[in-house]
């Protein structure tokens, strides 16, 4: 989501002379002198150019805390608020390491770190580890997540050079079934996904040249895995370029993706993109023009065209900014992406790429003030091969995708705020409705209707940082088979986070995160119900 922020500056300087002008009468007059003359020297009015540094807060990367995949998850995260600046007489220390250990109920382990090297203009290198684990109230309601990261980054005038390596290992349990009538040891529903990557690239910063041309090049590659030996292999290439020709932007967006799945059946699934585009701007219109185009092949071929059409036009300043548009692209549903949205994903899917033929758009955003932001949209799409789960009727603990025909449309209404009540408070709120109608599938399964959520921080002097989440989500619909298809509704959920933080000093502080205070245990997937009221405690360490 996009956030639209503005920043207001107002500098000025008076600077005021006075002078006074004696008027001289006759040379010869008599002047009497009634008292001694005090000379005196007027005060004179200094501009103070006292010099002041500032400093950079030291940056750490953002940690957050989830139980995956059985937690409901937010909509989206809130914002980090950054340590306030303060007046220092000198450059603040930066520490290369920041560490968080943790531990909670469901015997619940955490842990994660960051290193990397201090301030420096000319590269960054560091690494980030994350290990995560829960041993759910359910049998074999398991879980871990473990990540090893290294980033780097070479820094020059006008460029930088970037590279990284990801590996990912993932474990999860097919623990839906009705456990009053099977019992199955944790080896047999032992689920686990194995992903690495690595990508290079290099992109440009031209700060104070508006006339430059802007690009990025990158490379990726990456191989995805579970325990039954379906695997997905990746080489993507993309290119960004932009420039700004006669005061219009001109932008393209390139790339070429190669991605094989080997499972009980082999398929090829690449495609070209080539996407241009050009912003004409006058007064208060801004119009941009361009087209999206993806050429399929391998498994399967197409060519397809989108049109790219946004106009933007200024209402009320910063304050109220009307858009529409329309547009279109090709979405993939990778192997990769599948497994990450659901962890109980069967063996042997076939994985088709969305066809997103039309999006058209319209809505509001601005700035109400320095502190308050917001934006409101609907859009309409229509939709081929749009992925749904429904349980295996082979193996009810897990489940496959089905895809809904090629006429699917979907009418989305979302709108968001952000606003800051001062360095101390803020709130954020969004809110999502999601209706399909459905080409051959009797609902859009396991899509709830809405989600809602109010988000909020609050900074106590500096010691105890407060987060709070409130979130709602509506009721949704699975598939079940007895033996005849039947749809099952799925509760709503309606429920809150809560989060404090204590900075005990610069380098320690102290933390407890609250999760599903409602204690509900409602079913985000089919036969898969969620942690209760669960907790983590813990400390954070800079050196």
């Amino acid at each position: 989501m996009n956030k639209t922020f503005s920043i207001y500056s107002l500098s000025s300087l008076l600077i005021l002379c006075g002078g006074t002008a004696l008027a001289q009468k006759n040379l010869s007059e008599q002047i009497d002198v009634v008292r001694p003359y005090k000379p005196v020297l007027a005060e004179a009015l200094k501009i103070s150019y006292n010099p002041e540094i500032k400093v950079e807060p030291n940056r750490t990367g953002e940690f957050e805390y989830q139980v995956d995949p059985k937690k409901v998850d937010s909509i989206s995260k809130l914002s980090v608020i950054g340590a306030e600046k303060m007046k220092s007489e000198g450059i603040a220390k930066l520490y290369p390491s920041y560490i968080k250990l943790g531990g909670g109920n469901y015997a619940t382990t955490y842990a994660e770190a960051f290193i990397t090297n201090t301030r420096s203009r000319e590269y960054l290198i560091g690494t980030h580890l994350k290990h995560q684990a829960s041993v759910g109230s359910i049998k074999n309601a398991d879980y871990s997540e473990n990540q090893v990261e290294i980033f780097g980054r070479r820094i020059y005038k006008k460029s930088a050079l970037y590279a990284s390596f990801n590996y990912d290992r993932d474990v999860a349990h097919f623990y839906g079934y009705n456990h009053d009538l099977f019992s199955y040891k944790r080896t047999e529903v032992r689920q686990h996904f194995n992903y690495i990557d690595m990508q290079a690239g290099i992109e440009s910063h031209h700060a104070q040249e508006t006339n430059a041309l802007n690009y990025r090049l990158g490379v990726k590659a990456y191989t995805a895995s579970d325990r039954f030996k379906a695997n997905e292999n990746s080489l993507s290439l993309d290119g960004l370029f932009a420039k700004n020709i006669a005061g219009a932007p001109i932008r393209l967006n390139t790339g070429l993706m190669f991605r094989q799945n080997q499972d009980s059946l082999k398929s090829d699934h690449h495609y070209f993109m080539f996407n241009p585009a050009y912003t004409y701007k006058q007064d208060q219109l801004s119009l941009t023009l361009g087209l999206n185009t993806f050429t399929e092949f391998g498994s399967r071929s197409a060519f397809r065209i989108y049109p790219h059409v946004i106009l933007d036009y200024t209402l009320i300043g910063d304050e109220m900014i009307a858009f529409a548009g329309i547009t279109g692209k090709l979405k993939q549903n990778s192997f990769r992406d599948t497994y990450t949205q659901n962890p109980f994903i069967a063996s042997n899917q076939v994985f088709l790429n969305t066809n997103e033929k039309m999006n058209l758009f319209a809505g509001i955003r601005g700035n109400i003030s320095s502190k308050t932001a917001y934006r409101v949209q609907v859009s309409y799409s229509n939709l081929a091969d749009v992925p749904f789960f429904v349980n295996d009727t082979n193996d009810l603990r897990k489940f496959v995708l089905v895809y809904d025909g090629k006429n699917t449309t979907l009418l989305n209404l979302s709108g968001e705020f952000s606003h800051q009540f001062s360095d101390k408070l803020r709130l954020f709120g969004k809110a999502e409705i999601n209706s399909y109608t459905m080409d051959q599938e009797l609902e859009a399964w396991h899509v709830p209707l809405y989600r809602v959520q109010v988000s909020g921080t609050y900074n106590i002097a500096d010691k105890f940082l407060l987060t709070a989440d409130v979130y709602g989500i509506s009721k949704s619909n699975a598939l079940i088979y007895t033996p005849d298809p039947t749809v099952k509704e799925l509760k709503g959920i309606i429920d809150a986070n809560l989060g404090i933080d204590y900075r005990y000093s610069k380098i320690i502080s102290i933390f407890l995160k609250m999760n599903n205070l409602a204690n509900t245990r409602q079913e985000q997937y089919l036969n898969y119900k969620n942690y209760g009221l669960n907790g983590l405690l813990g400390a954070t360490f800079s050196f």
